[in-house]
C-alpha cells in the first residue's frame, strides 16, 4: 500500500504530468515496526477507553515509534533504495536534495481527508537525515490529533498505517496551491490559484500574503489578477525558514500570465483525471518548468455536484459545459 499521496502521483504520472521523481515506502514497513515495538496493543487499547482523553498516551507512542532503532532488514532496505536514487541524480551533476513526505493509507480520500495532521520534511539531505524523517512521519500517525480523528470517525486501531514518499526536492521559484471550483462558493466554471515566491509553505500554511488569480475553466480566461504586495516568503536553501522577500519581488507577480494559463489547464485536465474538483499543490523551479506536487480531492463541497443553483443563462450553459466535456 502507497497511502493516498503515492495513489495519486502514480495516477498523474502515468496520465504524463511532470512529478517529481522519487520512490515509495509501503505501509508494511510502518505495520512491522508497530508489530516489532508492540505498538498495535497499546493503541487498542486506548481505542477501548471511550471518552477518554488520548493525548498524553498517543504522544507517548510517538515517542516511542520516533525514538526506536528500525528492524535491521526495514534500514537496509531502505538505505539501499537511498543511496540508488541519490546516485542516479548525482549521475545527472545534481546534488540531491530531497523531501520526504507522509502518505497514508486513509489520507486524501472524499470522506476521511486528515488535512494537514501528518507531517512532511523539506531539504533532507543525507542518509542519516532521511531515516530520521523516516520515523518522524511514522510518528505523525500517532498523534493526539491523528488518532482522535480517526477514534471520532469510528475506525479501528489499526484502520491508518503510514506509507512514505521520497521525492527530488523541486528548487522552487514559485509555488502555490490550485482549486478546480471557487472554495468560496463551490462555483465549479472556475480555477483558482494561489501563489508565492519560493516554496509553498507560506501558501498552504496561510502565514503570508500571496496572489490570488481567478480563471474561466471554459477558455482559461484570467478573470481576476490580484498581485498582493508580498512580504514573507520560503526561499528553496539550507533552512527553509521564512525570510523577508527583497523589495524589488514584494509588488512583482509570482507568476506570469502565462503560467497562470497553462496552470489552470493542467488543473482542469487533473480534475478529469480523478473525476471529481481536486486541491492541487504546484511549483515552478528556476527554468519555468511546472512541477505537481500533489493532488487530493476537494473536500468542502464535494457532496455538491453541480454549480451552485441560479437562474442565471450563463451558469446554466456553463453547467450543460461541464456535463458534456
Amino acid at each position: 500500500e502507497g497511502g493516498g499521496k503515492n495513489a495519486a502521483w502514480g495516477e498523474l504520472l502515468r496520465a504524463g504530468f511532470n512529478v517529481p521523481p522519487g520512490f515509495a515506502i509501503a505501509a508494511e514497513a510502518y505495520r512491522k515496526q508497530m508489530r516489532r515495538l508492540g505498538l498495535w496493543e497499546e493503541l487498542r487499547r486506548i481505542f477501548d477507553r471511550e471518552g477518554s482523553e488520548i493525548g498524553g498516551e498517543a504522544r507517548a507512542l510517538r515517542e516511542a515509534i520516533e525514538g526506536a532503532s528500525m528492524p535491521k532488514d526495514v534500514e537496509e532496505e531502505l538505505r539501499e533504495a537511498f543511496r540508488e536514487f541519490a546516485n542516479a541524480l548525482r549521475s545527472n551533476g545534481e546534488e540531491p536534495v530531497f523531501a520526504v513526505r507522509s502518505s497514508a493509507t486513509l489520507e486524501d480520500l472524499p470522506d476521511l481527508s486528515f488535512a494537514g495532521q501528518f507531517e512532511s520534511f523539506l531539504g533532507i539531505r543525507g542518509e542519516e537525515e532521511f531515516l530520521s524523517a523516516v520515523r518522524r512521519c511514522w510518528g505523525s500517525a500517532l498523534s493526539p490529533r491523528a488518532l482522535a480523528y480517526l477514534r471520532c470517525r469510528g475506525l479501528p486501531a489499526e484502520g491508518l498505517a503510514m506509507s512514505i514518499a521520497v521525492q527530488k526536492m523541486v528548487r522552487a521559484r514559485s509555488s502555490g496551491v490550485m482549486f478546480t471550483l471557487d472554495p468560496s462558493s463551490g462555483d465549479r466554471s472556475k480555477i483558482v490559484i494561489n501563489a508565492n515566491w519560493g516554496l509553498g509553505e507560506s501558501v498552504v500554511g496561510g502565514s503570508a500574503e500571496v496572489d490570488h488569480f481567478v480563471i474561466s475553466k471554459l477558455d482559461f480566461e484570467i478573470l481576476r489578477s490580484e498581485v498582493r504586495r508580498k512580504r514573507i516568503f520560503v526561499p528553496p536553501d539550507e533552512d527553509l525558514g521564512e525570510r523577508e522577500l527583497p523589495e524589488e519581488l514584494r509588488e512583482r507577480p509570482s507568476l506570469a500570465e502565462e503560467e497562470v494559463r497553462e496552470l489552470a489547464r493542467q488543473a482542469r485536465s487533473i480534475e478529469r483525471l480523478f473525476g471529481r474538483p481536486q486541491d492541487v499543490e504546484f511549483a515552478i523551479d528556476g527554468e519555468g518548468g511546472i512541477f505537481i506536487l500533489q493532488s487530493r480531492p476537494e473536500t468542502r463541497w464535494h457532496t455538491n455536484s453541480l454549480l451552485p443553483s441560479s437562474g442565471d443563462l450563463a451558469e446554466q450553459i456553463t453547467k450543460w459545459f461541464l456535463r458534456k466535456r
